[in-house]
């Protein structure tokens, strides 16, 4: 069995997360300019299957990344680099120490109803 030197791994997974990145924003930056895979693929004089492996990240072009960064209004290090999501991240909840009570006593089996103004 062949035996990877780490330098031939790390150099993969780094191919590997470029590959990723440039597919992510190839996408997002798409849509942004309205450029579907067709309009793409004939605007680089290619087939629509290679634009397809490429936003699958299968493939990075490698030859066309300064023609599709003109295209796209941005510099070719854009392409690559990890853009945080703009959604914010849903709340978390606010548990008091009487919901932590409640789910002892329904975790044990009892039934804790409180009445409105007793203490």
């Amino acid at each position: 069995m062949y035996a990877l030197d780490w330098r031939e791994t790390f150099a993969r997974l780094r191919m590997e997360t470029a590959r990723k990145l440039f597919a992510k924003n190839l996408e997002r930056l798409c849509s942004r300019e309205g450029f579907s895979k067709k309009r793409l693929a004939e605007s680089l004089d290619m087939q629509p299957q290679m634009v397809s492996r490429w936003l699958a990240g299968a493939t990075l072009p490698t030859k066309h990344l300064d023609n599709i960064a003109k295209m796209l209004g941005v510099p070719v290090s854009e392409l690559f680099v990890e853009v945080p999501s703009k959604e914010p991240s849903p709340p978390l909840p606010v548990f008091t120490p009487l919901d932590g009570l409640r789910v002892l006593a329904r975790d044990y089996g009892y039934d804790i109803r409180l009445k409105r103004g007793s203490k």
